[in-house]
């Protein structure tokens, strides 16, 4: 994290937590992560950045608070979360994150 921006995660874990104080979630922080399968974040977290989980093939379990008002393009594409979410789907502050 530089700051309260997590800029690249470099892990292997299977579940990340990012911390309360953490604000945003860069760019691509986390693609192509193909071992990550759950991503948990706390109120405070207000952006998450263009294809911040692109690609992460095992991605099936998201929990974001209301406090994310902005969520950049593909930022989930390629996830089976994001395919799990039907036609439609907002996340944090009802930001459209799908809609076929």
């Amino acid at each position: 994290m530089l700051g309260h921006v997590l800029l690249w995660y470099n892990g292997t874990s299977q579940s990340v937590t990012i911390p309360s104080h953490c604000t945003a979630v860069a760019a691509y922080a986390f693609m192509k992560c193909d071992t990550l399968t759950s991503f948990t974040a706390y109120d405070g977290l207000l952006s998450i950045g263009t294809g911040a989980f692109y690609t992460c093939s095992r991605l099936t379990d998201v929990s974001l608070p209301s406090t994310v008002s902005t969520v950049g393009a593909y930022a989930f594409d390629g996830t089976p979360y994001l395919d799990s979410l039907g036609d439609f789907a907002t996340v944090g502050d009802q930001v459209l994150i799908k809609y076929n």
